[in-house]
């Protein structure tokens, strides 16, 4: 979450033990995956699976208590058009690579907070 037009990028990764003596490494594993995306390019497939799937999401979607979900409601206001409050958070209508791309030139080591949390 974050200010309108604000959001954050966030990588969870749930390690063994040992997996946490190498978080450097995954760190750097996942920028090089980031960089992998860049040098591609944003692949069209991708955009189409998560739109076929978000909009199953959609269709089957849980029911909720209707206090709760009205209020999710009022929120999605500051975020969508009042035509699109019910579907926003879930139907995917425009593929834009290059916005993709900008993103992605956002998602560098220069730029992270890293938190590492163990038990």
């Amino acid at each position: 979450a974050g200010s309108k037009g604000f959001g954050f990028f966030v990588v969870n990764v749930d390690l063994t033990e040992e997996g946490i003596e190498h978080v450097d490494d995954i760190i750097q594993l996942v920028f090089q995956y980031l960089a992998m995306l860049r040098n591609e390019g944003p692949q069209k497939w991708v955009f189409d699976e998560c739109r076929d799937l978000n909009a199953m999401q959609f269709r089957f979607k849980d029911k909720e208590r209707p206090q709760g979900y009205v209020c999710g409601l009022a929120g999605h206001l500051h975020d969508y058009p009042l035509e699109e409050v019910l579907t926003g958070g879930y139907l995917l209508t425009e593929w834009k690579p290059e916005l993709i791309s900008e993103i992605l030139e956002y998602l560098v080591p220069e730029r992270i907070r890293i938190l590492t949390l163990a038990k």
